[in-house]
């Protein structure tokens, strides 16, 4: 206070003025915004007729401290007498002068005294006053009830969760991560079905819809042809990119980006993005022996893969479905085969070990798990796994202190394009992803090589084991959601872990009202593990509660022994 002026419209304030010179009508600019401020200011300071209160705040509302308005310090400079007192020392019937000023005010005393602090009387009297009055009544009655308010649903009922949900529920990976993140969020997405008011503007869930559609389509159309991502050149990247984009634009959300001639440029901007993902995707390609097996791949009832199928202590079923977007294949020396997944993503995205250790992100190690548990009736063998890893679609920004040459820029573009995520601790796999990495960082994958051709220390890389434990955890945790969902657990329960809340992106937060001040509603604090940690945790957890897991997990070191 005074508020600054937002620094919007096409011409800066110089412009402005000189176009207002030449005689055009102008909206009022900044210093004009800044100048009607002050005016308005002063018109409230003036209006006092027996006395003036200025108040300010010391800390946000999570705690944060706040600077002063410079309004206080030049108040303080006109009349130096003034001495500020903190409100912990304002109270009692002077600090009463409206009664919603009061209103609010009680509603802190009544709060007060449920935790059992005396109350004066003269706060029970206000609150006589407002009962008395029917113009306040109401307010004091909802005053009442909200001190006595829990912000906490009841569990669903058995016969509502049948209703619900049925004997037999069809399951994506992703609504199980919604449960570990906030049960009351999967019930108001799955149970409810509640769903964010679409309104005409092209969102980011649609712009990840579009980069998926393409990519899948350009791997299809090349896997009809005989030709791999390698084989294409940069022109033609760029007209198969071209080709996709005009084909896609008209279907995406009843044509918006050709509703608007700013839409149109934005399609010009994904046109370019795809390419410049088409381009670097067929480079990796060029420079791996891992080839795309399949595209979309789903697994489920009516998928190329079958669902995989729980069954809950209440005889209930849960079946799992999903769509991988991208599994590619290859073999080492002896032949052994190689899988691993690919996920496009649009936005910046890693594998965190903890996220997955508390069920917040299940789906890439679940993909690779139906992989391997169907790769023999669905390739005729076994095989091991090769890696989970995102690649993402999006057009970097490359920082620099002044012009790069063209060589720089590409060097640095592919940088931006090193997929993220895990791979199998081979130094055989890295250089089947990338057949030119024998020493120091590879420009495809998230790993370096040391002098010796081994890992470094600190490489996103699990072997065997670890993948089999993961595997089979994300198998428990999963069952587990399944169980308390049936069971019709609703708690408002969103998850915190180190500064990321389930709350942050939640479009239900006009539903759940979550507040941390009422009681009952805390944050689900997930303690932050070192990997070491969680390790030995879920060797423990395969060890004494999953004997058929365990036979598996024994299954696959004596094949890690073997190779």
């Amino acid at each position: 206070l005074p508020a600054r002026p937002p620094e919007d419209g096409l011409f800066s304030e110089d412009e402005r003025e000189l176009l207002a010179e030449q005689g055009m009508e102008m909206a009022p600019g900044r210093r004009r915004r800044l100048l009607n401020e002050q005016f308005l200011l002063y018109m409230a300071l003036t209006r006092a007729s027996h006395g003036l209160w200025i108040s300010y705040p010391l800390a946000d509302e999570e705690g944060g401290a706040l600077m002063p308005s410079l309004l206080i310090k030049r108040l303080q400079e006109l009349f130096p007498a003034l001495n500020v007192e903190t409100a912990e020392n304002l109270s009692g019937p002077s600090t009463i002068v409206h009664p919603r000023q009061a209103l609010s005010q009680l509603a802190v005393r009544l709060s007060e005294a449920k935790n059992g602090e005396q109350l004066p009387s003269f706060w029970w009297d206000l609150y006589n006053w407002f009962a008395v009055r029917k113009e306040w009544a109401g307010q004091g009655k909802r005053l009442l009830a909200g001190l006595f308010y829990k912000n906490s649903p009841a569990p669903l009922t058995e016969e509502t969760t049948r209703r619900l949900y049925g004997r037999k529920i069809r399951a994506s990976v992703s609504r199980m991560e919604r449960f570990s993140a906030c049960p009351f969020a999967q019930f108001l997405s799955y149970g409810l079905r509640l769903q964010k008011r679409r309104v005409y503007k092209l969102e980011l869930f649609d712009i990840g819809r579009f980069f998926h559609a393409a990519l899948h389509n350009l791997t299809v159309s090349l896997l009809e042809e005989g030709r791999q991502w390698g084989e294409l050149t940069r022109e033609e990247c760029y007209r198969l990119a071209e080709d996709e984009t005009a084909r896609l634009v008209p279907r995406l959300q009843e044509e918006i980006l050709l509703s608007s001639q700013r839409y149109r440029y934005l399609a010009k901007k994904l046109r370019d993005t795809l390419s410049r993902a088409a381009v670097f995707l067929a480079e990796q390609d060029r420079k791996s022996r891992f080839k795309p097996l399949g595209t979309e791949l789903s697994f489920g009832a009516d998928g190329e893969l079958p669902p995989v199928v729980f069954t809950l202590r209440n005889g209930s079923q849960v079946e799992l479905v999903g769509r991988i977007d991208r599994v590619d294949l290859a073999r080492g020396e002896g032949g052994k085969a190689y899988l691993r997944v690919i996920d496009y993503k649009s936005g910046r995205t890693d594998l965190s070990l903890e996220e997955i250790y508390y069920g917040l992100s299940l789906q890439m190690l679940t993909y690779l798990d139906v992989l391997l548990v169907h790769a023999r009736e669905w390739l005729g063998e076994e095989v091991l796994p090769g890696g989970v890893l995102y690649f993402r679609v999006h057009s970097p920004f490359i920082r620099a202190d002044g012009l790069l040459p063209a060589e720089k820029v590409e060097r640095e573009h592919r940088k931006q394009y090193r997929m993220r995520g895990v791979i199998l601790a081979d130094e055989e796999v890295a250089r089947l992803m990338d057949t030119g990495l024998l020493q120091g960082y590879s420009e495809i994958i998230p790993v370096a090589l040391d002098k010796n051709g081994k890992f470094y220390s600190n490489a996103p890389v699990w072997d065997a084991e670890r993948f089999s434990l993961l595997r089979c955890h994300t198998r428990r945790v999963i069952k587990e959601c399944a169980e308390a969902i049936m069971s019709g657990q609703v708690v408002i329960a969103p998850y915190r872990l180190k500064g990321e809340k389930a709350c942050t992106y939640c479009d239900f937060k006009p539903v759940c009202q979550f507040d941390p001040l009422l009681e009952g509603n805390k944050f689900r604090n997930l303690q932050a593990e070192s990997g070491e940690r969680i390790w030995t945790a879920l060797r423990q957890e395969l060890r004494y509660s999953q004997p058929a897991d365990n036979e598996r997990l024994e299954q696959l070191e004596e094949k890690e022994g073997e190779r």
